[in-house]
């Protein structure tokens, strides 16, 4: 009798676990077509709401932005330049009320979108009053570095 306790309670908690993380996921994905539909209306303000106050990101070749107001401006003036941003998500796992996306994105920039780049990233979600928001957010290109600049002393 015990064993089937046991065995049932087991159960239940590993049904609570998968639904949490489906319903993680479906959040995460949720928002993150917010986040591109934003970026598509070059609205950095939008982006930025999807994020908790006390955010961190880490954007392949910028500084740091810590707090909500420092993500705000980095997403105003990065949206701005943006013209598409596609994510798809490739995991999400659940820790409580912490989740860990990871994923890749493809976008354009510039005028005409003659820009393109592609890449991979993680965010790290946290849930706050309710919603899933995006705490930590690092993404880098697939792309090789520019090559440095030739010296103005090189011969």
């Amino acid at each position: 009798m015990r064993l089937a306790v046991t065995a049932a309670v087991s159960a239940i908690l590993l049904f609570a676990a998968a639904a949490r993380a489906e319903d993680a996921r479906a959040a995460v994905e949720a928002a993150n077509k917010k986040l591109s539909e934003a970026v598509s209306k070059h609205d950095g303000a939008a982006v930025a709401a999807l994020y908790a106050d006390d955010a961190i990101v880490f954007p392949a070749g910028d500084p740091t932005a810590k707090g909500h107001a420092a993500v705000a401006k980095l997403w105003e003036g990065t949206a701005k330049f943006l013209q598409t941003l596609e994510l798809k998500t490739d995991e999400v796992t659940t820790h409580g009320d912490v989740a860990v996306e990871s994923g890749t994105y493809s976008l354009t920039a510039g005028e005409g979108g003659k820009i393109a780049d592609e890449g991979k990233y993680v965010v790290v979600w946290k849930k706050a009053k309710g919603n899933w928001l995006l705490w930590r957010d690092i993404w880098n290109s697939n792309r090789p570095p520019a090559p440095p600049p030739a010296s103005a002393g090189a011969k």
